[in-house]
């Protein structure tokens, strides 16, 4: 019995983490594309941009009043004008590619006057090749390059007094 307890509640917490996962969609402003995947992306060719469209498919007026991303390396931009019924608009999606390597996936929050809806960027940004001082000293304390990390040891600390 406490198999199967256990079996249904592992069903249960699995079932909550995958709907999690969707995105929220509008019932007024639809974007003809939810999810943008970049690819694969060079870190040295700096930021990426994608421009989502939205159609408003509603009888009103909406207006969009917030983009917000899920952190600091997404940037997004939008006009705060109405949009008039049938009328489109765009949110612009820049990252910061040159920043953060590696896999990324951000959510960007989009508050409307009519509802609350999300769209996602997703990729992966390829690191920049290092150099041959970057390999031969990998670390860096201030502006200096060293080959181990291990310069602030206690005994460094005595041998300086």
């Amino acid at each position: 019995m406490k198999r199967i307890n256990l079996l249904f509640l592992s069903l249960i917490v699995l079932c909550q983490l995958l709907s999690a996962q969707e995105l929220q969609k509008s019932k007024y402003l639809n974007p003809t594309k939810q999810i943008h995947d970049f690819g694969i992306v060079k870190q040295i060719d700096g930021p990426v941009n994608y421009v989502f469209e939205l159609q408003n498919n509603s009888q009103l007026e909406v207006v969009i009043y917030d983009v917000v991303p899920e952190c600091s390396c997404t940037e997004p931009t939008w006009s705060e004008d109405k949009i008039l019924p049938g009328a489109k608009t765009e949110i612009s999606v820049g990252f910061k590619a040159d920043h953060y390597p590696g896999v990324f996936e951000k959510k960007i929050s989009v508050y409307s006057s009519l509802d609350t809806f999300e769209l996602m960027i997703k990729g992966k940004v390829l690191p920049k090749p290092l150099t041959q001082i970057e390999k031969a000293y990998p670390y860096t304390i201030g502006g200096l390059r060293f080959k181990n990390c291990l310069l602030y040891t206690s005994d460094a600390a005595d041998e300086e007094d």
